[in-house]
């Protein structure tokens, strides 16, 4: 007898199939890939700095706030 093929294992098998594939385009063009990767990095570090540097004032605003601004 044949077994009902159902829809969850075929999607199953071609999610396994598309992340092989892309990870053998990773691996095969690695250098292109790290490339791209610093790039984006290098685009995003303003990004980063600025959450940083907000963060950090953030802390001396709210001790600012509480304990000079606070209604008496």
């Amino acid at each position: 007898m044949m077994e009902k093929v159902h829809w969850r294992d075929i999607k199953k098998y071609i999610m396994i199939a598309t992340y092989t594939v892309l990870l053998f385009a990773v691996v095969w063009n690695f250098p292109e890939v790290k490339s791209f990767v610093y790039e984006i990095f290098d685009l995003l570090d303003p990004v980063i700095y600025g959450i940083a540097i907000a963060f950090i004032l953030n802390i001396l605003m709210r001790f600012y706030e509480e304990r000079l601004f606070s209604p008496p």
